[in-house]
């Protein structure tokens, strides 16, 4: 991907973050509106629907720029649900990614290093990753270098 292109998925990705976390807003404020307030809702409701169609538009933007782009956020966002879904049922002790750590990775007794986008533990000391590429996988602690 060039560097124009890899700079217009970037620009449309932060508007999308933006435009999601706005949505987070207009719910917590939905559910703090009185629910006798229904014209107030009905406004909180479609200030959500006309984010979540921009949402789509630019995500459209994004698959017509680059494809293979948007293929990999859509296999990172099945990842992710993934990883929120194992998340409930397991109990992590660490969880880090790349908002918390600079540089967010797992280190192999093989040597090898796994670059990922969220790393979490559980009580027994495996791992559970989404690597870079959007891939979950899943390692024991006898995997793993010790001081990880």
């Amino acid at each position: 991907m060039d560097k124009s292109t890899y700079n217009s998925v970037q620009d449309l990705l932060k508007k999308i973050n933006y435009i999601e976390a706005e949505v987070e807003i207009q719910k917590q404020i939905l559910f703090s509106i009185p629910s006798d307030n229904k014209e107030e809702i009905q406004q909180v409701i479609e200030k959500i629907a006309q984010a979540k169609d921009e949402i789509s538009e630019l995500r459209s933007q994004i698959k017509s720029i680059s494809p293979d782009e948007y293929q990999k956020i859509i296999k990172i966002e099945e990842t992710a649900a993934a990883f929120k879904k194992l998340a409930a049922e397991k109990k992590f002790t660490t969880v880090e990614n790349m908002s918390t750590t600079e540089h967010c990775s797992l280190k192999l007794q093989n040597g090898e290093e796994v670059p990922c986008l969220v790393k979490a533990s559980d009580e027994d000391g495996n791992w559970t990753v989404i690597t870079v590429d959007g891939d979950l996988c899943h390692f024991s602690r006898d995997d793993i270098e010790p001081s990880a």
